[in-house]
């Protein structure tokens, strides 16, 4: 999603504001981007035992807390459980300058958050493909 948020953003903010077609595509790739980063940031709250976030902006506090994103990156990602709020249920009063001037401008903080989980993933020990396999199984026992 970031590759089509910054292709998105490479055209301009002239062609942002005079195309309806691109400013949806870049809700929907925002909010599929914004997301991604708190199922995963919960994913990683859940398999480490810590404690459940209430809100989507507790997801971020919580994965700072524990230092797997910096203190900076929790600032600079602060509000974005907010905004999946507003891409999923308040769309109607999105405001498009703010998207575009605000968060199509800061894509560099979703990156940075990819590289932060990316490391903090690189650390754990690797599971062999047999474990991977029994946890599967469980799960397909489950359902």
């Amino acid at each position: 999603m970031l590759a089509e948020l910054k292709e998105i953003r490479s055209r301009g903010s002239e062609a942002y504001y005079d195309d309806s077609i691109l400013q949806l595509a870049a809700e929907r790739a925002l909010q599929i981007a914004l997301q991604c980063i708190l199922d995963i940031g919960n994913h990683i709250i859940v398999e480490l035992g810590l404690q459940l976030p209430k809100r989507n902006d507790e997801i971020l506090e919580t994965l700072g807390k524990a230092n797997l994103i910096s203190r900076d990156l929790v600032g600079r990602l602060k509000g974005l459980g907010g905004l999946r709020n507003i891409l999923v249920h308040d769309y109607l009063s999105l405001d498009q300058g703010m998207l575009y001037e605000e968060h199509l401008q800061q894509l560099d903080d979703l990156r940075d958050f990819v590289k932060a989980i990316t490391a903090y993933l690189k650390t754990l020990p690797k599971q062999s493909s047999e474990k991977r396999g029994d946890r599967k199984s469980k799960r397909k026992k489950r359902s």
